[in-house]
């Protein structure tokens, strides 16, 4: 089940990858950071995007699964030459795995406090900034550029 929280938190980390990504830049693109901190741990926001998480991963866990899974089967038997077994027309999710009922409370309970977490992250990386900037005004400086580029 931790894997599921852990996939259930990564459309949060796809929203930071870019601000932490970005090319060094003027100081003032540590705000963007540090407003991204704030959204991120703005509790009111937290709670709607857990249930909103929450109320997906019900939709999710019913949705059915024999469209997928039939065809999947079938190409699997044309490969193998074995004759394609037949799939419950009324297969879920939730049918497969019923303890994974479950989830929409452990993202709830746990998405906040993802968030939280990335958001101290954001902090950390916009005081962080700073000292990379530093760094890499040295290594422009310090490292050879035999084709004329700046690196």
């Amino acid at each position: 089940m931790r894997r599921s929280v852990i996939a259930a938190a990564l459309p949060f980390a796809l929203l930071a990858a870019p601000v932490a990504a970005q090319e060094i830049a003027p100081p003032d693109q540590a705000d963007g950071l540090t407003e991204l901190s704030q959204t991120l741990s703005d509790p009111v926001k937290q709670q709607q995007i857990a249930n909103t998480l929450a109320v997906l991963s019900e939709v999710i866990l019913d949705l059915p699964l024999a469209p997928i899974v039939e065809p999947l089967s079938r190409a699997a038997g044309d490969i193998t030459g074995e004759e394609a077994e037949p799939v419950d027309p009324d297969m879920t999710l939730r049918r497969m795995r019923p303890e994974a009922s479950d989830l929409p409370a452990e993202i709830t309970d746990k998405v906040p406090r993802a968030m939280s977490s990335m958001a101290a992250m954001s902090d950390g990386l916009a005081a962080l900034l700073p000292a990379l900037r530093t760094m890499a005004e040295q290594l422009k400086t310090a490292l050879p550029s035999d084709r004329g580029n700046d690196y």
